[in-house]
C-alpha cells in the first residue's frame, strides 16, 4: 500500500511517502472496525465514514507473530533473519521462532519476506539497472546486493529457490516499474516451475 520507494517508479504524481503511510494506518483502521462493529463512524485525517456497515462480517483467523514473544526478540529475530539471509544463519532463525510458538502451543507460522527484485539479461546488467532505479546511493545498493534479488533469471530463481530451502513460505517482489519488469518475471516462474 506504501510502495513506491524509488522516485522513479513513480510515472504519475502520487502522494509522498508520509501521506501514503497515514492513508494506509487509517484504511488499516476502518477495515478492523468494519469487520469488528455492527456502526462504524471514524473521522480520521484522510477518511471519514457515517453509520458504515459491512454484513457478513469475515471469518477471522489469529494472526501469530509479534505478540507472541516480547518485542525486543522479535526486532532482534528480524534483523538477524534480514542480516543472514542467505545463509545457514537464517535457517536457524526460522527455526527458531517455530519452537518458541511450539512451546507457546501455537500453531507454526508461514514466512514471507519482501524483497527488492532487478532482472536482468545477466548478472551484471540486473545490477546496472539496479544502480541506475537506486540513484548510485551505494549504501542502498550494497544492502540491495546482499539481501535483494538482483541477476539474471536463472540467478534470481536459484536465490529463490535458496530461500525455500531455509524456510521461507512466499517471496513478495517488489519490481521497479511493475509492468516494464513482468516479462523478466515470467521468465523466473518459467525457470522454478521445471
Amino acid at each position: 500500500m506504501v510502495g513506491a520507494y524509488f522516485q522513479l517508479t513513480l510515472t504519475f504524481n502520487f502522494f509522498k511517502h508520509d501521506e501514503r503511510v497515514g492513508r494506509a494506518k487509517e484504511a488499516i483502521q476502518i477495515i478492523k472496525k468494519l469487520w469488528n462493529e455492527d456502526d462504524v463512524t471514524f473521522h480520521g485525517k484522510y477518511y471519514s465514514i457515517t453509520k458504515g456497515i459491512a454484513e457478513p462480517k469475515p471469518n477471522q483467523r489469529r494472526l501469530y507473530g509479534t505478540r507472541e514473544c516480547p518485542k525486543h526478540r522479535v526486532i532482534l529475530w528480524l534483523k538477524k533473519l534480514t542480516a543472514g539471509l542467505w545463509n545457514d544463519e537464517a535457517k536457524e532463525n526460522i527455526a527458531d521462532m517455530q519452537e518458541h510458538l511450539i512451546r507457546k502451543s501455537r500453531t507454526k507460522i508461514e514466512f514471507a519476506i519482501p524483497t527488492l527484485t532487478f532482472i536482468g539479461s545477466t548478472d551484471e546488467a540486473a545490477k546496472t539497472i539496479a544502480d541506475k532505479i537506486i540513484g548510485g546511493r551505494k549504501n542502498v545498493l550494497d544492502h540491495t546486493l546482499e539481501t535483494g534479488l538482483i541477476g539474471s533469471p536463472e540467478t534470481v530463481a536459484q536465490k529463490i529457490k535458496k530461500l525455500e530451502s531455509i524456510g521461507i513460505n512466499h517471496v513478495l517482489l517488489q519490481l521497479t516499474p511493475t509492468l516494464t519488469e513482468l516479462p523478466n518475471v515470467q521468465k523466473v516462474l518459467d525457470l522454478l516451475r521445471r
